[in-house]
């Protein structure tokens, strides 16, 4: 009886199931998706911190007109590029193709001015330069206040609101905004100013 011939395997054909190699795919797989989540979580922190170094150029440009964009970028250390990102509208083009701030915007922005209890954020949505110029004024003025200097606030208008929050003025209200400031571990790190702690 004729012995039947075994057949050759194609070299082309159908691929065995590798243990290995789906194990290594798998492990691959798994680590690009770690990789992926830790990249999101971390990348909204770090937006906004650029979007506040955006907003801090737009207001030394307009605050000091012989500044140059790239140059003020530097100052604040961050990428030009991301400020046009977040301030696009807010820029133009001089004749000589100098970039400087357009006089106004209406670009939304949210501040977030300290409370009277230690740690408390109130935020203030403000819809233009206009509002943003009012709120770093009192921003500036409690600032003041806390170094024992009460002139700002006690010129700063009474009553102004932005966004439906009251920018307080009164003695009482100040002192306490003092003292939960004066409480907290640090000191108070806003969009414009830096309110330091009273000692």
């Amino acid at each position: 009886m004729a012995r039947k011939r075994k057949r050759a395997r194609p070299s082309g054909g159908h691929r065995q199931p590798s243990r290995a190699r789906n194990t290594k795919t798998r492990s691959t797989s798994i680590v690009r998706k770690r990789s992926t989540r830790v990249n999101i979580e971390n990348r909204p922190e770090r937006s906004r911190s650029a979007r506040s170094h955006a907003f801090n150029v737009l207001s030394d440009l307009r605050r000091d007109p012989s500044l140059t964009f790239t140059q003020t970028a530097r100052n604040r250390e961050v990428n030009p590029r991301s400020v046009r990102k977040y301030i696009a509208s807010a820029l133009r083009k001089d004749p000589s193709g100098r970039i400087k701030a357009r006089p106004s915007d209406r670009l939304r922005v949210t501040i977030y001015i300290p409370g009277t209890k230690p740690g408390e954020r109130i935020p203030v949505r403000t819809k233009n330069n206009r509002e943003r110029q009012l709120v770093g004024q009192w921003m500036t003025a409690v600032n003041a206040a806390g170094r024992d200097d009460f002139s700002l606030i006690h010129e700063f208008p009474s009553g102004q609101m932005v966004d439906g929050v009251l920018l307080p003025t009164g003695p009482y209200q100040i002192q306490k905004i003092l003292e939960a400031l004066a409480e907290e571990d640090g000191p108070y790190e806003g969009l414009y100013r830096t309110l330091a702690r009273r000692s």
